[in-house]
């Protein structure tokens, strides 16, 4: 939520997580990579998956999303280039003490719209 909170702060928590998802897709689809994105929230209700580009997961109850980035990126062999997009300083440290290089929300959304 924090590339969604940071583009579309006006607007409802769906409409922002659908944005969020297809800035990804443009991502992926633009650099022809692998992207997931990772929400909080084990029980959404409105959301369907539908046909994506991106990978779409939600923190299973009581964890949060960001301890779910952090397994993700520790899952990925070192070899593999993780870039992991945040504006969570916490995140940031944990990512990059696994090998990640990291992107603020910010400077995510501005590649998106050039």
């Amino acid at each position: 939520y924090n590339v969604a909170m940071t583009g579309w702060p006006t607007v409802p928590l769906e409409v922002q997580r659908d944005r969020a998802i297809l800035a990804a897709e443009d991502v992926a689809r633009r650099y022809g990579t692998s992207v997931s994105v990772v929400f909080d929230g084990s029980s959404v209700n409105g959301w369907a998956p539908g046909r994506r580009l991106v990978r779409v997961q939600f923190s299973a109850a009581g964890v949060e999303a960001d301890r779910v980035i952090v397994d993700l990126v520790a899952a990925q062999p070192s070899a593999r280039p993780v870039v992991v997009v945040t504006s969570d300083r916490a995140v940031v440290a944990a990512v990059r003490q696994l090998g990640a290089n990291t992107v603020g929300s910010r400077a995510f959304l501005d590649t998106v719209q050039r």
